[in-house]
């Protein structure tokens, strides 16, 4: 840190098909559970099938910037848990 406080800050975008977090240098996408005609991600696992195939072709020239997916899961009491896959 060179001794420099770290600064954190969160924002949020949306795109037609996610909700994207940014947290200081990292960025986290959630993809929307909807039906566009062209894309259907109403179920769970077509979220996440399109999440892995989503990294695997980015990852090939950006591989420090995708580095994975992780299950979200929002709790009753608002809190949220995540664990990669």
């Amino acid at each position: 840190m060179n001794g420099q406080a770290e600064t954190s800050y969160a924002s949020m975008r949306e795109t037609h098909s996610s909700v994207v977090f940014f947290v200081g240098d990292r960025v986290h996408k959630m993809k929307k559970p909807l039906d566009l005609g062209f894309l259907d991600n109403r179920t769970r696992a077509a979220r996440e099938w399109i999440c892995h195939r989503e990294v695997e072709l980015n990852r090939r020239l950006a591989p420090d910037v995708y580095l994975g997916v992780a299950t979200c899961t929002i709790r009753a009491a608002r809190s949220v848990s995540t664990s990669s896959s």
